[in-house]
């Protein structure tokens, strides 16, 4: 059975992430007592990285959600998927993202601050960031919400908009090539896993 999910967003709706989004997926592709794979799912849901579709389906067997064996690829939906689920960004969690924005919000943020010292800053003992946070800083930079010169990176005021921090995330449009224009009939969200 194939299924394909549209995800349309209003001004000022917020995208689901990518759990949301599987979770979604999974229970439009299979009713309770059905088996599926982690391929099936991740073809419907329309995810070209199989880790997040793995770490999801690995999260739903720990709370009893599906049953089944990785190895043999077969799962099966044992109960309906809840609606609170983890948001994490390939491993990096969204409280990671939380603690950098919350830096840049500063003083620090403000004035400039470099990669290294934001990471140092950030960093708790439960929560030891690396350079695996630099993707999130590069798109956000790339965005224009940061701004990198001499002084470091600088959160920009007009950017500063409240606690919780931007998200990152690949959509999907259809461009006609001949007007050179993008088609926005309906727009395919899907948070950046990486």
């Amino acid at each position: 059975m194939a299924i394909r999910l549209n995800v349309r967003l209003a001004k000022g709706e917020t995208a689901p992430s990518t759990n949301e989004l599987l979770a979604a997926t999974l229970m439009g592709l299979v009713e309770v007592g059905q088996h599926f794979t982690a391929g099936e799912l991740r073809r419907a849901a329309q995810l070209t990285q199989q880790g997040a579709t793995n770490r999801f389906l690995r999260h739903l067997r720990a709370e009893g959600v599906v049953t089944g064996a990785p190895r043999a690829g077969r799962y099966r939906l044992a109960k309906p998927v809840p609606a609170v689920l983890p948001r994490t960004v390939d491993g990096v969690s969204n409280q990671a993202h939380q603690h950098v924005w919350n830096v840049l919000r500063g003083s620090q943020g403000r004035s400039g601050i470099s990669r290294s010292d934001l990471r140092l800053l950030a960093s708790t003992e439960s929560l030891a960031l690396d350079e695996s946070i630099d993707f999130y800083l590069t798109a956000l930079v790339d965005c224009g919400i940061l701004r990198e010169d001499e002084k470091g990176l600088r959160l920009l005021p007009v950017h500063n908009t409240g606690p919780l921090p931007p998200r990152i995330y690949r959509a999907i449009v259809p461009v006609d090539a001949n007007r050179r224009a993008v088609c926005v009939a309906e727009t395919l969200a899907q948070e950046v896993t990486r």
